[in-house]
C-alpha cells in the first residue's frame, strides 16, 4: 500500500481505505511518525484484547486515567523497515470527532496561507529592510514620507519608511513607518501612502501592518480602488492654467 501522500499531508487526522470497512480515521501525527522508512503492507480492523489506557486530551483520543474497554476497534497497519517487519495499532477516532478536528485544522490553515500570500510578492532587500526598520529610524533603503493622521501633531511630519506595495493599487506609492522608540511600549508600525500620508494599515510589527493593508486592499470593489487612487494622486496633478 502506497502511503507518500499521506506522509506528506499535515492534516492532523488522515482517513485509510480499509477492505470490507469504511475508511478510518487515526491520528494523523503518530501514523507519520510510525510510518517513516517503513513499507505499509496491510492495514485491518482488529478489537482489542485488553484495556486501553487513556493517551491524552487531543481529540478523538481517551484522556489521562480513561480506559476503554476490551474489544474496542483498531487499526492494525503492518509494515516492512528495512529486514524488519514491524506492526502499529492505531485508536480509531469516531467521525464525529474526526470532522470537527479536520474542520478546525481547515480554517487555521486556510487563514495561514492567506496570510503567507498577502505578505509575499517582497524582494529580498525590501524583507532585510522591513527587519531594520524594528530598530533603525533611517536605516539604508529607507525613503522619507510626510506622515498624517492622529498618530502625529503636524500633519507635514517627515518620518523615515521602508517602501512596500498593495497588490491592488498599482499607480500609488506606500511605506512602512515606524512611530515609537525601540524601548517603548507603545511602538507601532503602519503603511502609509506616501503622497497624501494616509494610513492604509497598522500594526504591532511590520508584517502585522503590512498585512492589515493588504488585507483591507483586498476586500476593496473595484470602484473604491479607483476612487481612493484619483483622491492620492490628485495633489500630483498640476491645474490647468
Amino acid at each position: 500500500m502506497n502511503i507518500k501522500s499521506l506522509l506528506k499531508a499535515k492534516a492532523p487526522i488522515v482517513a485509510i481505505p480499509v477492505e470490507g470497512h469504511a475508511p478510518a480515521c487515526i491520528d494523523g501525527k503518530r501514523l507519520r511518525a510510525w510510518a517513516k522508512g517503513v513499507t505499509i503492507q496491510s492495514v485491518r480492523i482488529v478489537e482489542s484484547e485488553h484495556e486501553i489506557e487513556g493517551m491524552g486530551l487531543e481529540e478523538g483520543h481517551p484522556p489521562f486515567g480513561v480506559k476503554l474497554p476490551v474489544g474496542t476497534r483498531l487499526l492494525e497497519v503492518v509494515g516492512q523497515a528495512g529486514h524488519v517487519k514491524t506492526r502499529a495499532r492505531f485508536l480509531i477516532i469516531a467521525r464525529g470527532a474526526a470532522i470537527k478536528t479536520l474542520s478546525a485544522w481547515s480554517d487555521k490553515e486556510s487563514e495561514r496561507l492567506q496570510k503567507r500570500s498577502l505578505t509575499g510578492a517582497l524582494t529580498t532587500d525590501q524583507r532585510k529592510a522591513l527587519k531594520r526598520a524594528k530598530f533603525d529610524e533611517d536605516g539604508e533603503g529607507m525613503i522619507p514620507v510626510m506622515v498624517a493622521g492622529k498618530l502625529v501633531t503636524d500633519p507635514k511630519t517627515e518620518r523615515m519608511g521602508v517602501p512596500v506595495s498593495i497588490h491592488e493599487f498599482p499607480l500609488l506609492s506606500f511605506a512602512l513607518i515606524r512611530f515609537g522608540t525601540v524601548a517603548d511600549d507603545n511602538v507601532r508600525f503602519t503603511i502609509t501612502e506616501i503622497n497624501t500620508g494616509q494610513r492604509g494599515g497598522a500594526g504591532d510589527t511590520p508584517k502585522q501592518a503590512l498585512l492589515d493593508a493588504r488585507q483591507k486592499a483586498a476586500k476593496l470593489t473595484p470602484e473604491r480602488i479607483g476612487s481612493i487612487t484619483a483622491k492620492c494622486l490628485a495633489p500630483l496633478v498640476e491645474p490647468d492654467v
